[in-house]
């Protein structure tokens, strides 16, 4: 057997996905949508999902096991369930970065996008194109994370929050004092930030 021969006999690829779980690649088309020769293969490597059948990429436990694995497995789910809040949620909570694979509408979901954020600071680095300037969204991110992880969002947000005074005042006596480490010198050089810090 050739290392990209097509693999139709059952046991033999059970065999070789528990050695390697890249080996699910070569799962002839029957197997991809043989349950439990999914489930072996994202049990080692959520990623597999990739490669099962289209049924088993909308099969929502199936999708909940890849997850578990890996967050990025998202996606290679189907789209109801790129869709699917809880199926999002529990990616994003094993990979902060799967945000990128929620759907639109998702994406769009001012609540969703909230509770995101207050789980991972990344749900908001994976948006900052859309929430970066929106104050409301920042001020969560920055209250919701260690201060490395707070850097990092003060530094995705948009250049017309991270310069505006009064924004700056409500992030140092709003959210936290050690804020004021992130901000423009000029704010730092501020009385009145200062002392709201």
């Amino acid at each position: 057997m050739t290392d990209n021969e097509i693999i139709d006999d059952r046991d033999a690829l059970l065999s070789r996905i528990a050695a390697d779980a890249s080996a699910f690649k070569y799962a002839s088309e029957e197997l991809r949508s043989d349950r439990d020769v999914v489930l072996a293969a994202i049990a080692l490597s959520g990623k597999s999902l990739r490669f099962a059948a289209p049924e088993l990429k909308a099969d929502r436990d199936i999708v909940l096991e890849a997850i578990k694995k890996s967050g990025r497995a998202l996606q290679y789910a189907s789209p109801d369930l790129q869709a699917d809040r809880e199926v999002v949620m529990a990616a994003i909570s094993e990979t902060p970065g799967a945000m990128r694979y929620a759907s639109e509408s998702l994406k769009d979901d001012r609540q969703f996008v909230l509770k995101a954020i207050e789980n991972s600071h990344g749900a908001f680095i994976q948006l900052a194109d859309r929430y970066g300037s929106d104050e409301g969204m920042v001020l969560v991110a920055l209250g919701h994370h260690l201060d490395f992880q707070r850097r990092e969002v003060f530094e995705n947000a948009s250049d017309q929050l991270t310069t505006n005074r009064d924004f700056i005042l409500r992030c140092v006596s709003e959210v936290d004092g050690v804020l004021l480490g992130f901000v423009p010198e000029v704010f730092r050089a501020d009385g009145d930030v200062v002392l709201a810090a």
